[in-house]
């Protein structure tokens, strides 16, 4: 398997250091190379993520959209004054005739 055969262990590049006259403090991958399916599957998982969160996010405004109708109820159903007042008139109130 070609990652087996690249892949070195910490201690392999400790032996080069002196070989190299170097000091390696930290190693790390760059770029990894994917054969196509599996590139496939984590595109398809990255989706799939992606639109997770995005319905998560839906339903939070969702959520936040009723909250606000029911926070509104209830105070009209609290204060009837307001019901006649003109920041709560029903929408075919405010939309004008013609």
């Amino acid at each position: 398997m070609f990652w087996s055969a690249c892949y070195s262990t910490g201690y392999e590049l400790k032996e080069k250091e002196s070989q190299y006259y170097v000091t390696f403090s930290d190693a790390g991958v760059k770029d990894i190379i994917l054969p196509g399916e599996i590139r496939n599957i984590m595109n398809t998982v990255l989706l799939a993520e992606k639109q997770a969160q995005a319905n998560v996010i839906t339903r939070r405004e969702e959520v936040a959209s009723t909250r606000s109708l029911q926070n509104t109820a209830k105070l009209m159903d609290e204060n009837q004054m307001l019901v006649g007042s003109a920041g709560f008139q029903p929408a075919h109130a405010a939309i004008p005739a013609g």
